[in-house]
């Protein structure tokens, strides 16, 4: 009703889960990075809970999207069924001929085979159950005995649970203890913080197509205050709040619009005064007195209010005449009238000098505006194989992560920072907004400390990182030198032996710190789970990706580097503590 009134797309609070409107807050940066670590692990499970609102289906959505493509799903969304029915569900997610009347065996040894077949493919199985509270124990003792399908090497079905508290306390009882011992990765997702609701409502608009400043910074902080910081609320406030100030011809969203839109959605206040009328007291007298004292108290509020002791109206109480206060450091005209990004409200309360120049983040939105989904992830990976010495053409060598794996490149997708990328020193792929709010890619080919160097469609340009952060919310795909082991390009005759190279690896890194290697007296996996506390990674002692890249870099192998011509020395582990510290 009120999209063209305020110059939207589409509408920007809609309570569908619909990943492009995914605003990660540093959370949802820490529960999706759960489960695509718990994605590469080796079989068992992966946990995820959250309270009602909080954004978990969502989450799992953006989550699907950024399985790889070796990664075969089953998705359950209404998991309060029978250990059979599950199976069935599983089995028809994954395309497997349905035949009535087989048993719970005979689905688990058709599964078994399809797995099988799967993995001798080099491909990957995930199970993702949605609302997992509604499981009963015993079809959750039926999962489990999932897990028990593997080979001599791996599990071969990996299974996320998602779901409400109730999933956690469900997974801690004494019958599900077995369960419990195989969950290799779990996070509770919290409700958002202030500054995150703020940042939250103006990443909603800005990828809805805002035109202008819509909500006052009072009216923000109201939505804050009646959500207490869980998305679902905040959709359904400020939806209500935007269709009021439509019916009203007002083009900004104030306070006493925000509070009257909370109350709409919670009913009204009678059945809280209903509630609060039976603790009166009964005697006529004592409620006399308190009447004259509930006055008293009104008036000196009131007369605060009249003299600037009150800032803000409490919930409740509808003032039309609240005015929003002034902005800490006005945008310039050509910004105003695009609005703030999110980034610009988080920092609102900072000095104007800390502020990213508006006209830099301006060329960006520009530069990405002719850019379109899928014609920009082939031209963006087509510049990362070139920067590997790759003439890669997506029309003629099909997919890309396929294409690098035939030529010894492995394919690495994550949730980050430019301090990770700094740390990775790889070039990779961007996942930036365009002013249409679609999800983008241009290649990240340098980075300096103020700026990158990205190759946009066919246009390489330097721009400041502060103006690209406005658009990019951590997403990036890189390309990694396998380890001798794992290449094709090695005749299986002549591959190093895994734990040979890793010692000489680790030596090499060890060299280059200036510490003792421990060699052959200390157990390998002690020494990758002590070089990952260096490097400030997860000290599992297992060489998954991450630390391959690190050791390659200790090892000088000739592999394109973000700080190309750089004589900086390697990061300090520090630093790289801080990277991967979320």
């Amino acid at each position: 009703m009120y999209n063209d009134f305020f110059g939207f797309r589409e509408a920007p609070f809609t309570i569908a889960p619909d990943p492009r409107y995914l605003y990660l807050s540093e959370r949802h940066k820490e529960a999706l990075a759960h489960l695509l670590y718990g994605l590469s692990g080796q079989g068992g499970f992966v946990v995820l809970t959250g309270e009602v609102g909080t954004g978990k289906t969502t989450l799992c959505r953006r989550f699907l999207e950024e399985i790889p493509e070796h990664v075969d799903i089953a998705l359950v969304f209404n998991p309060r069924v029978s250990a059979r029915e599950l199976l069935a569900s599983i089995c028809r997610e994954l395309g497997l001929p349905e035949v009535k009347g087989h048993s719970i065996m005979e689905m688990i040894h058709r599964l078994n085979d399809y797995l099988l077949k799967a993995h001798a493919e080099g491909r990957h199985t995930l199970v993702v159950i949605d609302e997992a509270q509604n499981l009963s124990v015993e079809v959750l003792e039926q999962v489990r005995l999932l897990t028990n399908l593997e080979t001599s090497e791996k599990k071969l079905l990996q299974i996320a649970l998602i779901g409400q508290p109730e999933l956690a306390a469900l997974l801690d009882s004494p019958r599900l203890r077995q369960l419990s011992q195989r969950i290799t990765a779990r996070y509770h997702l919290d409700r958002l913080n202030r500054h995150e609701t703020f940042n939250y409502i103006a990443y909603r608009l800005s990828v809805a197509g805002q035109r202008g400043t819509i909500f006052s910074r009072r009216a923000l902080a109201a939505v804050y205050r009646h959500s207490r910081g869980i998305p679902r609320l905040i959709n359904l406030i400020c939806d209500r709040s935007l269709l009021g100030a439509y019916t009203r011809d007002s083009v900004t969203v104030d306070a006493a619009t925000v509070h009257r839109a909370a109350r709409e959605i919670r009913g009204g206040g009678r059945a809280r005064f209903s509630r609060l009328a039976s603790f009166l007291p009964k005697s006529p007298q004592l409620k006399l007195g308190l009447s004259v004292f509930l006055f008293t108290v009104t008036a000196a509020m009131l007369v605060m209010g009249m003299t600037g002791g009150v800032a803000e109206p409490e919930p409740g109480i509808a003032v039309d005449t609240v005015q929003p206060l002034p902005s800490a450091a006005p945008l310039s005209a050509a910004r105003a009238q695009d609005g703030p990004t999110f980034r610009e409200i988080e920092l609102i309360t900072e000095p104007a000098e800390t502020q990213q120049d508006p006209q830099a983040t301006q060329d960006v939105k520009l530069a990405l505006d002719s850019l379109r989904p899928e014609t920009s992830r082939k031209q963006a990976f087509e510049a990362l194989f070139e920067a590997w010495g790759h003439e890669y053409r997506s029309d003629e060598h099909g997919q890309a992560c396929a294409y690098g794996g035939n030529r010894g490149l492995g394919c690495l997708e994550r949730q980050g920072s430019w301090r990770s990328l700094a740390v990775l020193d790889l070039p990779a792929v961007l996942r930036l907004i365009n002013p249409r709010g679609e999800a983008v890619s241009v290649a990240l080919l340098s980075l300096e400390p103020d700026r990158a160097y990205l190759k946009v469609g066919n246009e390489g340009q330097w721009y400041p990182r502060e103006a690209v952060e406005a658009v990019w919310f951590g997403h990036y795909a890189l390309l990694w030198r396998l380890p001798p082991w794992e290449s094709p390009l090695i005749e299986p005759d002549s591959t190093q032996d895994r734990e040979l190279w890793l010692d000489r690896a680790l030596t090499e890194a060890d060299n280059a710190r200036s510490m003792v290697s421990e060699g052959a007296h200390a157990d390998l996996g002690q020494r990758v789970a002590a070089f990952q506390r260096q490097e400030g990674l997860m000290a599992d002692g297992i060489a998954g990706p991450l630390t391959i890249i690190r050791l390659t870099h200790y090892l000088g192998r000739p592999v394109p580097r973000l700080s190309e011509g750089s004589d900086d020395e390697p990061m300090s582990s520090t630093a790289l503590s801080d990277a991967f510290s979320g």
